[in-house]
């Protein structure tokens, strides 16, 4: 089972921040460059779409079948990208779902149950995007889990073909999220249909 956010998903993500590098660079600045593409038959992750692997990340294909699943909204948990191997403590996380709702409605009812039910304005803001060729839509957001602090967040969905894709960000805090962002982008910007 997957755990997306609190206090023993926080503990493990902190006792990982202590084996990490220590080098607040480590990573950062060659995230965007891209390596592995991810996506096809034979990669670590067979997704209906293709898209570059960040420098340093490791992918790992998640089951979408049976108990194993994991749902969130209209979409299922399919592939982990991990940032620890670059330096950072996060995971760009790929969902796939078969719905033949517009992306953004997608999105929004991800955004809903992924982004806690603690308290505070969770500041989402939702654009049109460009993504692989189709529409889509992007958001970022504070999240609020019940036992800790607000982070900040983002994702995007799209539907470039029969199924949508939702590809989320997060990170330990609001530091190694922003430290992620290259690596989201670079699956943004190199994110093709098969």
């Amino acid at each position: 089972m997957v755990r997306l956010w609190g206090g023993a998903g926080v503990l493990v993500a902190v006792l990982l921040a202590g084996c990490s590098s220590g080098s607040d660079s480590a990573g950062k600045d060659g995230a965007a460059a891209g390596g592995e593409t991810i996506g096809a038959d034979g990669s670590p992750c067979p997704l209906p779409v293709t898209f570059k692997l960040p420098d340093g990340w490791k992918a790992q294909s998640v089951s979408t079948e049976g108990s194993d699943a994991f749902a969130i909204g209209d979409v299922k948990l399919a592939c982990e990208l991990d940032a620890k191997p670059a330096g950072m403590v996060g995971f760009i996380r790929v969902f796939v779902g078969d719905t033949g709702k517009p992306s953004e409605d997608v999105l929004k009812a991800f955004v809903a149950t992924y982004k806690g039910e603690g308290p505070g304005d969770s500041a989402e803001k939702y654009s049109a995007a460009k993504i692989g060729g189709a529409d889509g839509s992007e958001v970022s957001y504070v999240s609020h889990p019940i036992d800790g602090d607000g982070k900040k967040e983002a994702a995007f969905a799209v539907k470039p073909g029969a199924r949508t894709i939702l590809v989320h960000v997060g990170g330990l805090d609001n530091e190694e999220h922003e430290s992620m962002l290259p690596g989201f982008k670079l699956v943004k910007e190199s994110l093709a249909a098969r």
